[in-house]
């Protein structure tokens, strides 16, 4: 699902993805589930709709990106930043698009890469949504909650969609490595410094209502919004509200 491979100035390869509007001057990064990769879309129509170009990179160890041999979520970061200075400039260049503050979502443990972003570098992100959180000190990953079945007369396509986001990731051994040394080292003082406006997705059961209100305890704008839905339906059951808090830009 990879769309293309950047080499990073470090001589890393990272596989680079971009979904919806390639021209619209609003920018969302996607950080994907463990294991997953770049590429997945939750529910095409609703991107198709939404007018954002989102954008996401494989993370070490997954789809294209070589594993790193740092887990240190500091590296993650500077190949983001690398990542969105070169197409900041690049939309400059082309077209004068000047993208500014961006949103970031993340989908599993993917919230956490993308509130830890938001924490070490609070002047690039202005939204902020987390979907399915993991609970603090939890390691495992998101296998579970992929392997979910989900209702395809909802949402048809997406058990496909996923599976080929799960294939294309590869065997993830050294992407789940990495993760699981990122969820380690997951404290609470990573997120005092999140300046973004929250919104925090969760599903209306126990282990959704602790994870959530784990993050909005230490997220000072954070909002909460818990469905009844599965953790595996959770993004398509909210992907046009998720993108709907994108869209606009937060004002500080």
């Amino acid at each position: 699902m990879t769309h293309h491979v950047m080499d990073s100035r470090s001589g890393r390869a990272i596989g680079v993805s971009g979904l919806g509007d390639p021209d619209s001057d609003r920018l969302v990064l996607f950080c994907h589930p463990s294991p997953g990769a770049s590429g997945f879309d939750p529910d095409p129509t609703v991107t198709g709709a939404a007018g954002l170009r989102i954008v996401s990179l494989d993370r070490p160890g997954f789809g294209a990106t070589e594993a790193a041999s740092s887990s240190r979520f500091e590296t993650w970061v500077d190949d983001v930043a690398e990542f969105l200075g070169d197409i900041e400039q690049s939309a400059l260049d082309a077209t004068g698009t000047d993208y500014g503050t961006i949103a970031v979502v993340g989908w599993g443990v993917g919230a956490v890469y993308a509130a830890r972003l938001a924490g070490l570098r609070p002047q690039l992100v202005d939204r902020l949504a987390l979907v399915a959180p993991p609970e603090p000190g939890d390691d495992r990953g998101d296998a579970a909650m992929l392997r979910e079945d989900v209702d395809e007369s909802l949402h048809p396509g997406f058990a496909d969609r996923r599976a080929r986001m799960l294939a294309s990731a590869g065997n993830g051994d050294d992407g789940r490595r990495v993760d699981r040394a990122m969820l380690a080292s997951h404290r609470a003082e990573h997120l005092s410094a999140v300046e973004a406006d929250a919104l925090i997705v969760a599903t209306d059961d126990e282990r959704g209502r602790e994870a959530a209100g784990w993050y909005r305890d230490r997220i000072r704008t954070a909002e909460v919004r818990l469905r009844a839905s599965r953790p595996g339906a959770l993004i398509v059951d909210t992907w046009r509200e998720v993108l709907e808090h994108c869209r606009e830009r937060s004002r500080r």
